[in-house]
This record gives structure tokens, sequence and C-alpha cells, in this order.
């Protein structure tokens, strides 16, 4: 199976969280390098990559609406560490706590929750290397 495929079936097996709104700060991105790779993930496209009809896998995805997906290739952008940083602080700034870190074959996997009144209502993964960042975006029904 493709690599990409695989990895957007992870990020949703890992993200099962309420988002009702796509990030301000993730429009902006997009504003600012619009020539970049985005891509939109409805159900119905997420449903047809379970070939083997998986119940667990309808389950994890039956409440999402949308998934956002960014690809900025850094060289191209004029893309770099200080805007890497101030990308991470826009997020904080929308209240985007870091709930997870891992690093895996030269790549940087941060996953961020949102959360207010004790609910959580905002999911972001950020994925940043020497060549290229990947923003992962995700809204439910709900």
């Amino acid at each position: 199976m493709n690599p990409k495929i695989l990895l957007v079936i992870f990020l949703v097996a890992v993200s099962p969280v309420l988002l009702r709104a796509q990030s301000s700060t993730t429009e902006a991105l997009h504003k600012k390098h619009g020539g970049s790779l985005e891509l939109f993930f409805y159900n119905n496209t997420l449903r047809m990559l379970n070939q083997e009809d998986v119940k667990e896998f309808d389950e994890i995805i039956k409440d999402i609406e949308k998934m956002r997906f960014l690809m900025i290739k850094k060289a191209e952008n004029n893309f770099g560490n200080n805007d890497f940083k101030k990308l991470v602080s826009d997020y904080k700034a929308e209240a985007f706590q870091e709930i997870m870190t891992s690093r895996h074959e030269g790549k940087n996997f941060d996953v961020y929750l949102k959360e207010k009144d004790g609910k959580t209502n905002g999911m972001l993964v950020l994925i940043n290397d020497t060549e290229n960042l990947y923003v992962l975006n995700h809204s439910t029904c709900k």
C-alpha cells in the first residue's frame, strides 16, 4: 500500500478527536504558500481506503467530516526554522497544546490538541523534516 495512504490511516487511527473548525493558523499557512500541495479527505474518501471492510476502521472514521492535509516544500517556499517556530507559536496562541512528540527516520512528529471545558475540540499533527512540512488538521461531524 502507498506510504502516504498508510500515513493517513495511521493519523486517523491515532486521532479520534473532535475539531469543530479548521485552524486559522492552518488557513493562513495555506494562503501564504498557496502553491503547496493541499488535499482534503472527506468521510466517503476515507471509507474507500477500507478495501477489506474492517469494522474498526469504519468506527474510527465515522464522525470525521473532513481532514485537511498540507505539504509545504521548504526550499521552494523559503520556509526555515524561524518560520516553523512562529507557526508553532501561532498554534499555541490558538490554545493548542503539545501532547505527543516522536522522531522517526529524520522526521519530527508533533501532535497537538485543543481543549475547552474538559472536552477536546481540536487536533493538529505537524510532521517536519529537512525538506518538507506536513500539516494535518481534521474536523468531525459532531
